[in-house]
């Protein structure tokens, strides 16, 4: 049978906090026809990961701890994200290459900026920016996003 639908691109973002503020991005992103799987956990990101074919990974940097990130490796869950991308990209072969980015409110962390700066992966404060902003940054992220005209 011929699929006639374009499948969507499935984003995983992984962030503890699900309330109304986020849900705004969640929205944008779906608007513009990407498909957002949501984990609030480390372990719930993994099943994710698994389960599905995901083309970009939307990550916030407190995360709580679980069986997949240790808790003294990730300074009690302060840098969760962080540890959980480096585990992501190390153990999983088809995700070695998925483009990330931060998503946080954390803004003048010494370890996260130079982790960012190492891996080359964008910041976002959540405090900073609009849902099309987060949207222009994934498309940006997925070499999506179209070249301005002269």
């Amino acid at each position: 049978m011929e699929q006639t639908k374009k499948e969507k691109t499935k984003i995983l973002w992984v962030d503890d906090d699900i309330d109304v503020a986020l849900s705004s991005f969640k929205e944008e992103l779906e608007d513009a026809g990407y498909h957002v799987l949501r984990a609030q956990t480390p372990d719930e990101a993994w099943e994710q990961l698994e389960q599905h074919s995901i083309a970009a990974i939307i990550m916030d940097v407190m995360l709580p701890t679980g069986t997949i990130i240790d808790r003294d490796a990730s300074n009690r869950g302060m840098y969760a994200g962080l540890r959980l991308l480096e585990k992501i990209w190390a153990e999983l072969p088809k995700y070695a290459n998925t483009p990330a980015l931060i998503f946080t409110v954390l803004s003048k962390d010494k370890e996260l900026n130079s982790w960012a700066k190492q891996y080359k992966i964008k910041v976002l404060l959540k405090t900073e920016i609009y849902p099309e902003d987060l949207v222009e940054a994934v498309k940006e992220m997925l070499g999506e996003k179209e070249e301005a005209k002269p």
